[in-house]
């Protein structure tokens, strides 16, 4: 009787060993966030460097055009300004994070950089 407790221990233990280890496993392949760095950077312009990024990434037809929600129109100045931290927070989140802005197509890190350290400067009207 003991013997055929051990044909069904050992292959039981072996099972349960590969799933504790298989289960175990950890996906390093997780998207990073952007980092952008600021600090050797000239005053950023909104008027000639930010608002283009916005016109053709942004402010596009069903998301920040005013079609949805007018609060969250980056069109007007004064909403893209209240919005700005929550904006740099957003554009430089993992691809794979569902926050991530924005949600068609990409910004290229150049595009990142400028809206994150215009944010930084202090989002000026300028």
């Amino acid at each position: 009787m003991v013997q055929g407790h051990k044909n069904v221990i050992q292959p039981l233990c072996v099972f349960l060993i590969t799933v504790f280890v298989l289960g175990a496993c950890v996906n390093h392949d997780i998207d990073a966030p952007v980092i952008v760095s600021c600090a050797d950077e000239t005053a950023i312009s909104f008027e000639i460097n930010v608002r283009p990024i916005i016109n053709s990434n942004c402010a596009i037809s069903g998301c920040h055009n005013g079609d949805l929600d007018n609060n969250l129109n980056w069109t007007i100045l004064k909403n893209f300004q209240d919005h700005a931290g929550e904006i740099k927070r957003r554009i430089t989140l993992p691809l794979s994070d569902s926050d991530k802005m924005p949600r068609v197509g990409k910004l290229t890190y150049d595009q990142i950089k400028v809206i994150s350290c215009w944010v930084e400067q202090g989002a000026k009207d300028n």
